[in-house]
């Protein structure tokens, strides 16, 4: 396995970094520095009939990374930008993925310029190696925005100096609604999109999955059982053999 080294995050909700590989954070051994930096943290969203209005929500959500990266040792990045739930936004995009970015140009380039400033910033100040970005599988429209900011950067070449390894992983709980030939049908579509080829990298969090479970639960606001069972579903099915959970990463070559 490699080491990620200092490592960049990507997370468009403050839930997603831990649903999607908390299981693979948890691992210090592969990490010198996680940095987790969340894009959207405005929001009116729970998974609750929660009457409150955006700025608790949003500082509820926020406090609720701040215990999790505290409790897997990240540092925290918070953006500004409001989420689809507070743009009044469709959530789900059912066209294909690049029909879903026209409406949406302006604020992709203006995350991907602040990404560009934050990566040459850890790049140049704390050596960093790895960036972590969401496959936006499934279409929600902030996923979708996310992908689009960064695969911008590799497009126009601009990271190729700065860091060692993009990492991509499968957007839970999205992912596993699919089944395994689906999946890897919308991977291979993401890849031609940014024109790279990629091998998977599969971690073996088997003994880590209850632990998993137990930070996910710190989403007090967004964490609900058919949540926790999608993404226990997934895990195991990624397995070789009965009793083992696994996460799968997407190297780029």
């Amino acid at each position: 396995m490699i080491s990620f080294g200092t490592s960049l995050i990507i997370s468009p909700h403050f839930d997603d970094a831990c649903y999607s590989i908390g299981g693979t954070l948890i691992r210090d051994k592969y990490f010198d520095e996680k940095i987790i930096l969340t894009i959207f943290t405005k929001s009116r969203y729970t998974a609750y009939n929660i009457n409150l209005d955006e700025d608790i929500i949003s500082q509820l959500r926020e406090q609720e990374d701040i215990d999790f990266c505290k409790a897997i040792g990240a540092v925290q990045i918070c953006l500004d930008y409001p989420d689809a739930s507070s743009r009044n936004d469709e959530i789900f995009c059912n066209k294909h993925i690049n029909e879903c970015i026209v409406p949406y140009i302006e604020i992709i380039d203006s995350i991907s310029r602040v990404l560009y400033e934050i990566i040459h910033f850890l790049a140049n100040n704390r050596d960093l190696k790895t960036i972590f970005v969401p496959l936006a599988v499934g279409n929600h429209i902030d996923h979708i925005i996310a992908y689009y900011s960064f695969i911008r950067l590799i497009k126009e070449n601009k990271l190729s100096k700065m860091i060692k390894y993009v990492i991509f992983y499968e957007d839970l709980p999205y992912a596993s609604n699919y089944d395994l030939n689906g999946l890897d049908f919308i991977i291979r579509e993401r890849m031609d999109l940014l024109r790279r080829n990629v091998e998977s990298l599969i971690i073996d969090i088997s003994d880590m999955i209850d632990k998993k479970l137990k930070l996910m639960r710190l989403y007090k606001t967004q964490t609900t059982d058919e949540i926790l069972n999608e993404i226990y579903y997934h895990a195991k099915r990624l397995a070789m053999s009965e009793g083992q959970f696994m996460e799968r990463l997407w190297l780029v070559a």
